[in-house]
């Protein structure tokens, strides 16, 4: 009896930390393209990796629309004539970037490819890939716009909005 009751008691040590295991999620990004290239993020023409949304009222439906590239530093790269920008970010929706680390609430980015292939594609949950370039004129910058917009069916409250994505660039 105390052998078995020994024995339940070590097997149950053993695998109680199977049920007190933490899990997590570890994104990969990268690309495989014809050309190795430096590209910076600017908005206005200054380089910047924090782009300013500003502020919207809980009356508002839409904040203001920030514009910044993607700019290839090589000449090389300036010339390519298609290419693939991927977007990844555990916060895509189908409608856009949700505001993963802030505290307003009912709150999204509207995150759009201007110059791409698709004129004015939004980058959602299902659409994180966008073609630039017709395979004839050289790409240039990558133009994009972001926007705060209050997320259909919630309520917009007040708060900060923090958000982040992660990009790779692939020339054809």
């Amino acid at each position: 009896m105390n052998k078995l009751l020994l024995g339940v008691i070590i097997s149950g040590s053993l695998f109680s930390g199977y049920a007190l295991a933490n899990t997590g999620e570890v994104q990969f990004i990268g690309s495989v393209t014809s050309e190795t290239c430096d590209i910076d993020t600017e908005i206005g023409g200054l380089v910047k990796s924090t782009i300013d949304l500003g502020t919207m009222t809980t009356s508002d439906t839409k904040g203001k629309e920030v514009a910044f590239s993607l700019v290839p530093r090589s000449e090389e790269c300036l010339k390519k004539t298609s290419g693939t920008v991927g977007w990844q970010s555990a916060g895509f929706t189908n409608s856009g970037l949700a505001n993963m680390k802030g505290t307003a609430g009912g709150v999204s980015i509207l995150l759009t490819a201007v110059n791409s292939k698709t004129p004015n594609q939004t980058v959602t949950y299902n659409s994180q890939n966008v073609e630039f370039g017709d395979g004839a004129k050289a790409i240039g910058n990558m133009e994009f716009k972001a926007q705060m917009v209050a997320t259909s069916g919630q309520t917009l409250t007040e708060g900060t909005v923090i958000s982040s994505a992660t990009y790779a660039v692939a020339y054809k």
